[in-house]
């Protein structure tokens, strides 16, 4: 395509803000009973629409719609900090060995 690092980078950095910005809201749907099976069904659904997406960007802007606004959205709701919010609540007996052996917790083991 003929960008630069910097325009995928970028990208990530609209995610991030993205994710940061929606955080607020998000939040409080994950303490919610049915809100964790809601979030992870809506942002499973967004992230393979997303994916699928990615096949057919042509532009640099439709890149950053899709890493950058989609994939801020889906971060949320699919991933590390759904699964934080979780797994403490899920094991209660062995919260450390749930919490050590999650992917891409590597504070939990250090504790």
């Amino acid at each position: 395509m003929g960008w630069s690092r910097t325009s995928f980078f970028l990208a990530m950095t609209i995610r991030s803000l993205v994710a940061g910005v929606t955080a607020p809201f998000i939040g409080p749907l994950q303490d919610t009973k049915q809100g964790p099976r809601i979030l992870m069904l809506g942002s499973s659904i967004l992230l393979a629409l997303s994916l699928i997406g990615l096949k057919h960007v042509h532009h640099l802007w439709e890149l950053y719609l899709l890493i950058g606004l989609v994939g801020g959205i889906t971060q949320l709701g699919a991933g590390a900090m759904l699964t934080q919010a979780m797994l403490p609540k899920w094991f209660i007996r062995r919260r450390g060995r749930a919490m050590g052996t999650m992917p891409g917790c590597s504070w939990a083991s250090s504790r």
